[in-house]
C-alpha cells in the first residue's frame, strides 16, 4: 500500500509511486481530509522548525551568484 497527502494549489497534479506499483493496476483516490489532519511530511516540517526556527533568516537574494564560475573546475 501507498499513501501520499499533498494540499492541491492547482488543477493537475504529477504523483510520484515506488518503483514496486510499476506494471500493475492500481487505484487512486482522492478524498478530502478533515482539518487538524497530520502527516509524516507536517510532523516532519514542524520538527525542522522547532530545531532551526530560532536561527536569524538571510535574504539569499542579494548574494551574487556568477555562473560561469561556479562552474569552473579547471582553475
Amino acid at each position: 500500500m501507498f499513501s501520499l497527502t499533498l494540499n492541491p494549489t492547482k488543477e493537475d497534479h504529477t504523483i510520484e509511486i515506488p518503483v514496486e506499483f510499476y506494471g500493475k493496476e492500481v487505484l487512486i483516490t482522492v478524498k478530502e481530509t478533515k482539518p487538524g489532519f497530520r502527516t509524516r511530511q507536517t510532523e516532519d516540517h514542524e520538527l525542522l522548525r522547532r530545531k532551526y526556527g530560532h536561527f536569524k533568516k538571510i535574504d539569499l537574494k542579494k548574494l551574487p551568484f556568477n555562473r560561469e564560475e561556479a562552474n569552473r573546475f579547471d582553475d
